[in-house]
Parts: C-alpha cells; structure tokens; sequence
C-alpha cells in the first residue's frame, strides 16, 4: 500500500502528520551518484555473502579479535557494508568510481523524501567501520582497507531531524511538503525498543524471518568467545547486545514450500492459512519431536558462533517421524538457540526477568509456548507484536518534533496483550534435550569444514 492510499484508507489528513521516520533491515548498501540516482540495479542486502575474499583479506590485514574489538561485532564478516564496499570496488571499479554516498536501507528512502544524507547510529554501528566505543567512524580501518571516508554519511542519533518532505516528494507520497523526517533507526534497534526494552534487565526475542534476541546496557558487551554482537541503542549513549539465527521462521517457510506444497495449495482452496495446519501439526507431536533434533543454520552460520560454513541439520530420523515430527524439531531447534542466547546474557550480565516476544512467530501459539517451556521463562506478547518497530519509529518521531521529552513515553502506549508461562514439566524435559543440543554444532564443525572443502572440489555445479 502506497502512502497516498494509506492516508486516503485511515482518512488521516497530511496536515495531522507531525513527522516521519523509517526503520529499515540493516547491512546493506546502496550506492547513489551526486543526482541521487542508485547505481545498482538490486540492492545487497544484509543476507549477500558474496564478499568472501574480502572478509579473509579483513581477517589476515586486522584480525578478527581486533575487528570485534573495535566494532563489536560477532558475525560472519561477509554481511557487513565494510566488505560488500571493498567488493564493489575489487568487482565493480567504475561503480565504486561514481559513487558519491553509500547508503543503507531506510537512508535512501530518507534521501528520496528530504534530498539530506544521513544515518543514524543504530545503523551505522552494524557495518563494520563504525567504533563502537567512541561512537564514531573508525578512520584506522577505513584508512587500512582503503574505504573514503566522503562517501559516508553524516551521524545523528534516531529522533534528530535530518531533513523536511520536499514538494517533489510531496507530490508524490501525499505527504505535506516540510514535515520533519528523524534519522531512524535499523530494525534490530527499532524492534527492541518497540518491545519495550528500556532498561537493564528486559530482555527481547524477535520472531521473524530470522530471530534474535537483546537487551538494553549502558556499555558495549563483549565476549571472549565473540558470542555477541552489540549495536548502539536508539535511546542515545545506551546499546543493545544481541546475537540472532539467520533461518528462524525462515525454516518453517522453507519446509512448506518445499515439502508442503499440496497442503499449502488446499489450504487456499478451503480459506484457511498453512500456518494454522502448521500449529496443529507441531501439537500433534511429543516434546523431542520424537528423538528428533534440528540445527536452523539453513543460511550458514547462526546463534551462537556465525560461523558461516555450519549449515543446518536434522538428526536422528526414522521412518516412524512424519511431517509433524519434523515440524515440531525446527521450532524447537530454533527455541534452543534463542535459549543459548538468553544464557550468555545472563552470564556477561545479571539474570533476566522480564522477555518481550514480538514478531509473526510468536502469533504461533504451540510455538511460543515451546520458547517459554524451553527458556523455563514467562514471555510477554504486546498488543501489536509485528508493529514494535513502528511504534518505536514513531515515539523516535514524536521526541524528534517535541511531542515526547524522551523516549520514556513509549511505557504509557506499551501494552502486555497475552503472558505465556512455561510449563514446569516441560521445561524440566526440554532441559534435558538442550544440554545435548546446544554443543552439537561444536560436534559437526570439524564435518562441515570438510564437507565444504569437498563439494568445492568437485567439478559439478553446486
């Protein structure tokens, strides 16, 4: 839907508009010429691991220690902006030649409407030359790989105002020319903070195409084994810790397209949705999916290690399991990550006492009550669990114009629709399978090394 539609459908005049804000997926580029043109046909997005040469040129020239260090970042290094610019540069010279800017997501939408360049910290801290403890860029490794600095934009916090709707954005999205745009914010910041995580001890799980999980502090967290990453929070000089499995719910909608498809179909015909036969599929089953266990790394890599050559797996089929078996093993595979998530916060931290769920998975009711069982935590589902981004955007915009002092207000419009409470039984038996779950890609490390270097061996398309 169009904006235009949108005003004309909610039949809220332009004029009643105080500000706009973006929130956008993080970790891609795009870049722009002086006119403001895209000089990409596709964008490269956050999940584009075509950078691997750069990466390891990153890994021997830095080091990855000194890399997480400085940024904070405990992913694969082939999904920051850092090395999807080297790589329009080593593969693209005449495009990196003409670029003027490198935006992100939410940036170019900002530059359409405003014709102002700008991002925002949030966004900035996860591209990989952003020095997480000053808050700036890291000239050192943009000096070491040769990135210049003039095709960066400016910085600003989430709620400043960097720009004002132009009339030839006006004209076309129906917004009132000189309403104020915020800088905004990526999605993992947006969706923390819409959840509600305001201060220490609140802890979110996002239940999307991938899921994650974060909470609030007022330090970068760093971990030895580089099990976390840390962005800057929306709320200024505060950051959000997270770590997240790329293949959440990405999982289940792989197995229906793939596996489903019939059911899929029928289900149109008889007007009901897939995911409800998902649901009662998935109860249908026993805790432990029946002895199965399932790894949700189908993207390569994942909560808690990112390590990009660990691919996913599903351990211990037989011809007793059927389609709810394995329905049940990936929720409860991708529960069992969240949980490792949730226990290396608690470890660098204190013990969390409140968990936010937001996101389409959590409207899965057998599935959030197997992360509340697996967790042995009570979850908290907000009225409107797919919107947490927005509504933190749009709090961001009211401090931004000076309707909100800060973002304090957000705990007035915040409110619990539904608290799922683990079942003590259950999480007693969950515990049991986690503690066998938990290190098995430790145990399939060495395999998948070896497995990748053998199908990169063979002369065969793959």
């Amino acid at each position: 839907m169009t904006t235009k539609e949108l005003l004309q459908v909610t039949k809220v005049p332009s004029s009643n508009i105080l500000a706009v804000g973006f929130s956008g997926q993080l970790q891609g580029i795009i870049p722009i010429d002086k006119e403001g043109n895209s000089l990409l046909e596709r964008a490269i997005i956050w999940q584009d691991m075509r950078a691997v040469n750069e990466a390891h040129f990153v890994q021997e020239k830095l080091g990855w220690n000194e890399f997480y260090r400085k940024t904070g970042k405990g992913q694969a290094i082939e999904m920051f902006p850092l090395v999807k610019i080297m790589w329009v540069r080593n593969n693209l010279p005449e495009i990196y030649a003409k670029t003027f800017k490198f935006l992100q997501c939410k940036d170019y939408l900002i530059f359409k409407l405003t014709g102002s360049l700008a991002t925002d910290y949030t966004e900035a801290s996860m591209t990989g030359y952003l020095d997480i403890h000053k808050r700036k860029w890291d000239y050192e490794i943009l000096d070491l790989f040769n990135i210049d600095l003039e095709k960066l934009p400016p910085l600003h916090e989430s709620h400043e105002v960097v720009g004002e709707i132009t009339d030839k954005a006006a004209a076309v999205t129906g917004l009132k020319a000189g309403i104020p745009v915020i800088a905004g914010a990526g999605d993992v910041a947006a969706a923390a903070l819409g959840a509600g995580v305001i201060r220490e001890g609140t802890a979110y799980i996002s239940s999307g195409t991938a899921w994650w999980s974060g909470i609030l502090t007022n330090t970068p967290m760093l971990d030895s084994e580089q099990r976390i990453s840390t962005l800057c929070a929306m709320i200024p000089k505060k950051y959000t810790p997270h770590n997240f499995v790329q293949s959440g719910s990405a999982c289940i909608e792989w197995f229906v397209n793939t596996f489903m498809a019939f059911e899929k179909e029928l289900a149109e015909k008889m007007g009901i949705s897939i995911y409800d036969i998902i649901q009662r599929k998935a109860d249908s089953s026993t805790i432990g999916s029946k002895g199965l266990v399932f790894l949700p790394y189908l993207t390569g890599g994942g909560a808690p290690h990112q390590k990009e050559w660990i691919k996913g797996a599903l351990l211990g089929i037989t011809l007793a399991h059927d389609s709810s078996d394995i329905i049940r093993a990936i929720m409860e595979g991708v529960a069992f990550t969240i949980r490792n998530v949730v226990e290396i916060f608690e470890e660098k931290s204190s013990e969390i006492n409140m968990i936010k769920m937001i996101g389409g998975g959590c409207m899965n009711v057998v599935w959030r009550q197997i992360v509340a069982d697996v967790l042995g935590k009570e979850l908290q589902i907000p009225e409107h669990p797919v919107e947490s981004a927005s509504l933190a955007i749009a709090i961001a915009s009211g401090v931004g114009c000076g309707m909100y002092k800060d973002y304090n207000a957000l705990e007035k419009l915040l409110k619990v629709s539904t608290i799922v409470k683990p079942n003590a039984y259950n999480h007693k038996s969950y515990l049991k399978i986690y503690q066998l779950q938990k290190n098995l890609w430790r145990r399939l490390d060495d395999f998948y090394k070896e497995l990748s270097t053998t199908i990169q061996s063979l002369d065969i398309d793959h």
